[in-house]
C-alpha cells in the first residue's frame, strides 16, 4: 500500500507538469487561454520557471517523506542535505538564469519575437 501511495504521488507530479507544459505551449504558440495570474507563459523561461517549481515541491515533499521514514540518522542526513543542496540549485537558477527566449509581444497577441 505505502508503494502504491508513492506511485501515485509520482502520477500526480507528471500530470501536473505535462498540464502546465501544454497550457504554456499553447498560450506561447496558438493564443491566449484564460488561465490563473500564476500560470500566464508569456516566454519559454516562465514556462521553465514553473516547471522548476514544480519539482522543487517535488522534492520537498520527498525530503519530508525521507525524514519521518524511520531510517538511520546518518542516512536521513544525508537525504536531506542532498534535498536541501538540489533545492537551493534550482532555486538559484530560477532566479538567475539568462532570459533568451521567444517572448509574446504586447501589440500583436499572436506574433512571436526574440529578445536578446
Amino acid at each position: 500500500m505505502k508503494r502504491l501511495v508513492g506511485y501515485s504521488r509520482f502520477i500526480v507530479f507528471i500530470a501536473v507538469v505535462q498540464m502546465i507544459v501544454a497550457l504554456g505551449l499553447y498560450e506561447l504558440f496558438i493564443g491566449r487561454l484564460d488561465l490563473p495570474d500564476w500560470l500566464i507563459i508569456e516566454s519559454l523561461d516562465d514556462l521553465k520557471k514553473k516547471v522548476v517549481d514544480v519539482l522543487v515541491v517535488f522534492v520537498a515533499v520527498k525530503g519530508v517523506e525521507e525524514l519521518f521514514s524511520g531510517h538511520s540518522s546518518a542516512d536521513v542526513l544525508r537525504t536531506v542535505g542532498a534535498v536541501a543542496i538540489l533545492i537551493a540549485a534550482l532555486t538559484f537558477f530560477k532566479w538567475n538564469a539568462p532570459s533568451k527566449s521567444l517572448r509574446r509581444p504586447t501589440g500583436d497577441p499572436d506574433a512571436m519575437d526574440s529578445i536578446e
